[in-house]
């Protein structure tokens, strides 16, 4: 599939739309959940559909506000997996609000995404871990994203202390 965000004209509306690799989730995967944050409708759809074809549990808000207030609700056993949210949006910054997540919840895996060119510089200025997207992007390179970061936190995870 080839559709790109933001400006793709195919929504993914299931799984068989997706390249196999990325829809054959291992079982551990399958209980991943991501808080997508994002003020454009159109993209916040088209990003949210695409991940829960994949397999993804997917929460959404449409500003920084949102996205905290969904944080705090979460218990223990569901926590947030991977923040995706974009840089800029009205009354508030993806830097900071993955800033405010990762203090409530340090083993959470965040990728910003932005189409303002400007924020490529703050980007690679940012903590070792926080990844960065470039807008527009295809459905494809999202999910390979996505399943890369995850997969890293999970071997950590299993990795002995």
């Amino acid at each position: 599939m080839n559709s790109v965000v933001p400006s793709c004209t195919q929504v993914v509306t299931s799984g068989t739309d997706l390249d196999p690799g990325l829809t054959e989730l291992k079982d551990w995967e399958t209980r991943q959940t991501i808080l997508l944050v994002e003020d454009e409708p159109f993209v916040r759809n088209a990003v949210a559909e695409a991940l829960r074809a994949a397999g993804y549990s997917v929460l959404i808000a449409s500003n920084g506000t949102e996205a905290l207030e969904i944080q705090r609700n979460r218990t223990e056993t569901e926590r947030i997996d991977l923040l995706l949210t974009d840089i800029v949006m009205p009354g508030g910054d993806g830097h900071e609000l993955a800033q405010k997540v990762l203090a409530l919840s340090p083993h959470t895996e965040v990728l910003l995404m932005s189409g303002h060119e400007e924020q490529v510089i703050r980007c690679e200025q940012s903590p070792e871990g926080i990844g960065y997207l470039a807008k527009p992007f295809s459905i494809q390179t999202l999910l390979q994203r996505v399943r890369g970061l995850l997969s890293n936190r999970c071997c950590r995870q299993q990795m002995p202390a």
